[in-house]
């Protein structure tokens, strides 16, 4: 028995996808009546025939020779374009394999030559009057301002045809406006969204993502798909005062790369901080955090540590419970380890005190200057006072907030890298095998911490969570996870 393979194909603008399964019976019935035997199928939904660009197509012609025969159900199913019929048709003959229609099959001899031919033209014909009749049933949409198959970021589609506002799209929709307006560079822009994960049909924003967005007239509400233009015909998200000052805003020209970490990253040798710096390769530039102070201190790229950094963290906060969790442990040493510590302090101070004024009165007794004798235990009574009182506020003091203190972590998830890095962290500081970040909040204190790191210091590491934890410094958090090589 002979080999074949079938090929089927719908076009969107005039079949439905079940048509496939048609074409293929069909070719399957006609390979058994006429003693093939079908070794493989190709397919293509809601692909025109006018055009080569069909993944399943392609992938055919790279297989051509696996069979004896192509089978299609009709010869516009195989091709719509006169010059891809003959070239394609060919090349699949140059590898032995004939492609045959199967419901408009061609006699062998010389008639044949003049018969596909017909059929050629047929289908191209067919094919420019479908592009007809498609075209003013798309402008007829278009007068009525409906849905014409073009995806706009900001907007949805109704179920009656019409674009509706998307409000999660439209607010980074005004958010580029207003960047740009603010002078942001579109790069920058295009940048940061991508690092958020924003983009258009599941691909992060590129530098045309976010320049198309801009010069996109439709956000002022005017419908244009063509020639048909109607101020009003969808819903405005930019106003066009807006959206003109958009287009003649100039992006600020600095040669300058910010740098997030600067007076927070500290050296690892001599604990001063770290400064940006570029260093011009063969084709870009490249910036690093480097230690004026120590020239042994190898620079540490900069895109690469700050990408770490926000990574570590918003993955590592992101998730409620994770969140919850760490402030549950920072309130037991809160309320426990470090309470009861403050607490003992003072009253150690407490118990000096009084043994002063008690060792006071016993020198004045035995001929001590009273008057001198009375003012020191003045000083200590007045001491006193206060130590009790300060053990009385340790001892009653407001209980730390757990909800509180997770939607803080949480806060810092949801921020860009930048802004991250920017008002989340306070300090950072990188081992040989791991980076220590401190969050800018003072958990007894309820407010950004200042914390001078010294590295004889004792830490008490309280929480686990995979390979990164959380420590208590002082009563500030720091954040402990391993460096990437």
């Amino acid at each position: 028995m002979k080999t074949a393979v079938i090929y089927a194909r719908f076009s969107c603008s005039k079949q439905r996808e079940a048509s496939i399964d048609d074409q293929i019976r069909a070719c399957q019935e006609w390979a058994k009546a006429n003693d093939y035997i079908i070794i493989n199928t190709y397919t293509d939904s809601a692909q025109s025939g006018r055009t080569d660009e069909r993944a399943a197509f392609q992938t055919m012609v790279s297989n051509a020779g696996e069979s004896e025969a192509v089978l299609v159900y009709a010869w516009d199913r195989f091709s719509r374009d006169k010059y891809d019929f003959t070239i394609y048709k060919k090349k699949f003959k140059d590898k032995g394999c004939k492609v045959i229609s199967i419901t408009e099959p061609i006699a062998e001899g010389i008639e044949a030559v003049l018969l596909e031919s017909m059929f050629e033209a047929l289908a191209v014909i067919e094919s420019e009057r479908t592009a007809q009749r498609v075209k003013r049933g798309m402008t007829g949409n278009a007068l009525k301002c409906l849905y014409n198959g073009n995806v706009i970021f900001g907007y949805d589609v109704d179920e009656n045809g019409r674009y509706i506002v998307n409000d999660g799209e439209s607010a980074i929709v005004n958010e580029v406006f207003d960047r740009k307006i603010a002078g942001e560079s579109i790069n920058s822009i295009a940048a940061d969204l991508a690092r958020r994960g924003i983009g258009s049909r599941g691909n992060p924003a590129t530098y045309g993502f976010v320049y198309n967005m801009l010069r996109n007239e439709r956000y002022t509400g005017v419908y244009i798909w063509g020639e048909v233009r109607k101020v009003g015909g969808m819903p405005m998200i930019i106003e066009p005062e807006r959206f003109q000052l958009a287009q003649t805003s100039k992006s600020r020209r600095t040669n300058k790369r910010e740098y997030p970490l600067s007076r927070k990253l500290l050296c690892p040798s001599c604990f001063s901080d770290m400064s940006g710096m570029g260093c011009k390769g063969r084709s870009k530039i490249y910036y690093y955090y480097r230690c004026k102070k120590c020239p042994d201190v190898k620079p540490i790229r900069a895109d690469l540590l700050e990408n770490e950094i926000s990574n570590a963290i918003r993955d590592f906060l992101s998730d409620r419970k994770t969140a919850l969790s760490i402030a549950r442990t920072v309130e037991e040493v809160i309320s426990g380890q470090g309470t009861e510590l403050k607490v003992k302090g003072y009253q150690s101070q407490k118990k000096e005190c009084e043994r002063q004024i008690e060792s006071l009165v016993d020198a004045v007794a035995n001929g001590f200057d009273a008057k001198k004798a009375q003012s020191r235990i003045d000083l200590l009574e007045s001491k006193l006072t206060e130590l009790n009182r300060l053990i009385v506020t340790a001892q009653t003091a407001t209980k730390f907030d757990v909800e509180e203190f997770a939607d803080f972590l949480q806060f810092g998830a949801t921020l860009t890298d930048s802004k991250l890095l920017e008002v989340f962290v306070y300090q950072v500081l990188i081992n040989d095998n791991e980076i220590i970040v401190t969050l800018d909040y003072d958990i007894e204190k309820g407010k950004p911490a200042r914390l001078t790191v010294c590295p004889k210091s004792k830490w008490w590491t309280i929480s686990n969570a995979s390979q990164i934890s959380i420590t208590i410094y002082q009563g500030f958090i720091l954040i402990k996870f391993p460096r990437v090589a």
